[in-house]
């Protein structure tokens, strides 16, 4: 069963995408309610507000726990900033995927787009939603680039984490979510 991190951001619309295409999810508000799924969405919405939000709870500590027993994490947008890297800039981010990343990189919310990337998850081609987006700018040797735009990462995983720089909720395609349930 899907869980989605309900603090901050996009997350009904994962409830609603998931429920869409016939897949059951629940909302997490709670860091003890992670016991009762097996894959973790974090979704996008503000990345410092979402970090502001986590810390009385203990999140990180939560959501790195989570990942350790080898459950599987799909963080999109302001999920994958908060998974990448820690920086001297941004000392909160959690470190799960050996990535850097650049906050609002295309520019701001006019700058919003849609494009086809190049998949090689035998998706083709793949629908990417990108509003206020992040850019990949370093890739770790054990990080494999799923799905690129113009040379550009933009669907990553590392063993059991998966983030993408585009919003997967607001694709009318479920192919996605099919292939993160079943690969």
């Amino acid at each position: 069963m899907f869980g989605i991190l309900s603090l901050q951001g996009g997350f009904n619309l994962h409830h609603k995408a998931l429920e869409r295409f016939g897949m059951q999810s629940q909302l997490i508000k709670k860091p003890e309610e992670l016991g009762q799924i097996q894959i973790l969405i974090i979704p996008g919405g503000e990345s410092t507000a979402l970090l502001k939000l986590m810390k009385p709870l203990n999140w990180k500590e939560a959501i790195i726990a989570f990942a350790q027993q080898g459950k599987l994490i799909l963080a999109t947008c302001a999920g994958l900033i908060i998974l990448s890297r820690p920086t001297p800039v941004a000392r909160d981010y959690l470190g799960l995927i050996d990535i850097e990343v650049k906050r609002n990189a295309y520019g701001r919310q006019i700058n919003s787009f849609v494009g086809l990337g190049t998949s090689l998850l035998g998706l083709s081609p793949l629908e990417m939603v990108c509003i206020r987006a992040p850019e990949v700018t370093s890739v770790g040797q054990d990080v494999e680039v799923l799905v690129s735009l113009a040379g550009r990462p933009m669907l990553l995983r590392q063993n059991n984490i998966v983030v993408a720089t585009f919003h997967t909720e607001l694709s009318p395609n479920h192919s996605f979510y099919h292939w993160l349930v079943f690969n």
